[in-house]
């Protein structure tokens, strides 16, 4: 499993249910990434996506523990046994964790490789939700970095890190549950 995100120089990742910024080559990149693979988000990602609907092209997987919520044209995870049941068809490189905060921190250990679009400028409001420094982790390493580009006025990088100590996820227990979707 890998996971995909943009992050501002502190690791912010988004304010109030959406991106910190918006820029087409990032996007791109995220639909270029993401087309024909399985993409596993919370129940507040899905709601920050156009018409708060599942992208096209792509198997959605949405982790909530509410049995009450449902998701049309997405499979529903309400613990990381499901999860792994509703991904096993799947080879683990066709796997991207997409968000949000809570999912990223709970399904990190789980990945591979993160890759993570880097904004080097300030972001245009301040971030309420956060990724990990993924450099401050002994167990990540960068292991791509390609050349700065900018797009009006904003700088960023697209970077590959690697996991050396990926943990399995068929060792969890059928109980272990998601938090909340307030937390997603």
């Amino acid at each position: 499993m890998k996971l995909i995100v943009g992050v501002t120089e502190n690791w912010g990742i988004g304010y109030e249910n959406e991106l910190l910024h918006w820029i087409p080559e990032d996007i791109q990149y995220f639909k270029d990434t993401t087309m024909g693979k399985v993409i596993i988000m919370g129940y507040l990602t899905l709601l920050s996506l156009p018409n708060e609907k599942p992208l096209p092209g792509r198997v959605n997987v949405v982790v909530c523990d509410d049995p009450k919520v449902k998701v049309k044209g997405a499979l529903m995870a309400r613990c990381l046994t499901d999860l792994n049941l509703l991904t096993n068809f799947a080879d683990a490189d066709d796997l991207y964790v997409i968000g949000g905060a809570s999912i990223y921190e709970q399904l990190l250990p789980y990945c591979s490789q993160a890759l993570i679009t880097k904004f080097a400028s300030t972001e245009p409001k301040p971030a309420d939700k956060f990724f990990p420094n993924l450099d401050e982790l002994p167990q990540w390493t960068q292991i791509k970095n390609s050349e700065t580009k900018e797009y009006e006025g904003t700088s960023f990088t697209f970077i590959v890190y690697k996991n050396s100590d990926v943990q399995n996820l068929t060792s969890l227990a059928p109980r272990d549950l998601f938090r909340s979707p307030s937390s997603a």
